[in-house]
């Protein structure tokens, strides 16, 4: 048997009504959401609005007004800081509910690490594929062109492969990729939640025979991230690594 537990005033009140013949109420739960202060919407927005924000370096393609948070927030965290702001204004704070509601439809933020890069070539190819205005020419070329770029980055495969494993001491091949901007410093006090950190770039060399890695490192305020800055980070590597093998004569990136 379960016994479910009901308060004196609701039994009270059905008692009421019942001697007194009326019907129940209708059920409202649910259905007329409570309005809110527009005030404390907006507080809210400015809340929000008031943390850094950058954007991809990769996903831009995909949604071009899409924005990132720092990969230290998430939406409890900022609920949190959202009450500290409140109880320190005297102001009465709204559920974390409303609080995440808000920020999901009011805001094209994003509290995840973007996904890596992918291939341009294969992207398109989705997007062409699932046309329904094709003609059987039309699909036709596409999936030609398709197993064509397929085949190109296959054979691509096999050179890193064949040339990492080239024993020609005559030969130097690395691979290199520029890392995505970092913030700095990490810190977890709540007012570094609000301030914009700076940024440092982080450019990789992996010298693919001895598997061995190189990293040159600098921030937005000494230079960019363009092609200035990799010919020159290239220069400093080749001048520092190069110069203790003079046997060197073909360098393969």
């Amino acid at each position: 048997m379960f016994v479910k537990q009901v308060n004196d005033r609701r039994l009270s009140r059905a008692l009421k009504n019942y001697r007194e013949g009326k019907p129940p109420g209708e059920d409202l739960r649910g259905r007329k959401p409570r309005k809110i202060d527009p005030a404390k919407i907006a507080f809210i927005e400015q809340h929000i609005n008031s943390f850094p924000v950058c954007e991809s370096h990769y996903t831009r393609n995909d949604n071009v007004n899409r924005k990132y948070l720092s990969l230290l927030l998430n939406i409890r965290r900022m609920y949190d800081l959202y009450k500290e702001a409140c109880l320190k204004g005297n102001r009465e704070f709204v559920k974390e509910s409303c609080y995440r509601h808000i920020f999901n439809t009011q805001f094209n933020l994003h509290l995840q690490k973007p996904r890596k890069y992918t291939c341009k070539n294969c992207d398109s190819y989705k997007i062409k594929k699932m046309d329904t205005n094709l003609t059987v020419e039309e699909k036709a070329a596409l999936e030609t062109t398709y197993e064509l770029h397929l085949r190109k980055a296959e054979r691509a495969r096999e050179c890193v492969k064949r040339d990492s494993s080239n024993p020609n001491t005559e030969m130097y091949v690395i691979s290199m990729d520029l890392q995505k901007a970092l913030p700095f410093p990490i810190l977890t006090i709540s007012d570094a939640y609000y301030k914009r950190n700076l940024y440092v770039y982080n450019f990789g060399i992996n010298d693919m025979k001895i598997k061995a890695g190189y990293f040159y490192y600098w921030d937005e305020a000494i230079a960019a991230r363009g092609s200035l800055e990799i010919a020159s980070s290239l220069l400093i590597h080749f001048k520092k690594v190069l110069s203790s093998k003079p046997a060197i004569k073909h360098i393969v990136i």
